[in-house]
């Protein structure tokens, strides 16, 4: 039960991005959509997603509904920001868009995201203060005790440069670090650039695969849907808000 459960939260998910990508006026939307959702659940990057379990949509759709919702009534008890700060508190990939809203000085948004964040950490100690401070000060910093990856910082089969690398062969000194670093800072400005512009949803989905790229996993879906959602969105100025399916 549990898992049906959570297979239809997460394939719900989807339809949201892929809703969130369309703009209304496009011919045939629902088809469209419909059509998109279905072949997304096909790829094996959803299958491998739903077979185990993992979080990574439900954090994807976290990140964007906070980016597309408008500020209203909720936004008093719920501020912009505060998904994605939630998002990073789970898993910290996320956290890359904080450094984005700080680029694009979106400050009361980058405050609300490093608040939610500052929240599940405190939860986490109120809750199980020993394992949070094992965490926080041993494990997070000593991650080849918990994943045998030797001297890499991913796998074969992850998405990312990281996992390119892994790929070709074993590395004392893996080059791919300085190629992440150099990509990350590419993307995030690229997507400071493309915000400034006007295409707001364009620079989320452009922070998205920058994530991908560094870091991979997280984001591995929305890397694959976001060029097509890019060369959609590049026709109109993004409103900053999600489409209605």
């Amino acid at each position: 039960m549990s898992f049906v459960l959570w297979t239809t939260g997460c394939v719900a998910t989807l339809a949201f991005i892929i809703g969130v990508c369309l703009p209304q006026s496009f011919p045939r939307r629902r088809t469209i959509w419909l059509t998109l959702l279905i072949l997304g659940c096909c790829t094996t990057i959803v299958a491998q997603h739903l077979v185990w379990g993992q979080i990574n949509l439900l954090l994807a759709g976290l990140c964007l509904a906070d980016f597309v919702r408008h500020s209203g009534r909720w936004s008093r008890f719920l501020p912009r920001g505060v998904l994605i700060g939630i998002a990073a508190g789970i898993k910290l990939t996320p956290a890359i868009f904080i450094p984005y809203l700080l680029m694009t000085r979106q400050w009361r948004m980058a405050g609300s995201a490093m608040a939610g964040f500052a929240g599940t950490v405190a939860v986490g100690v109120i809750l199980f203060p020993a394992m949070s401070v094992n965490y926080w000060f041993s494990s997070v910093w000593q991650l080849n005790s918990k994943v045998d990856l030797g001297t890499q910082f991913a796998s074969a089969g992850n998405n990312s440069i990281q996992g390119a690398a892994g790929a070709i062969g074993h590395w004392e000194v893996s080059p791919s670090k300085v190629i992440v670093i150099v990509v990350a800072v590419l993307g995030l400005l690229a997507a400071a650039e493309i915000f400034r512009v006007g295409h707001t949803l364009a620079a989320v989905l452009t922070v998205g695969m920058t994530a991908n790229a560094t870091i991979g996993t997280f984001f591995a879906l929305r890397s694959r849907t976001s060029p097509l959602a890019a060369a959609i969105l590049s026709q109109r100025r993004l409103e900053g808000r999600p489409a209605k399916i």
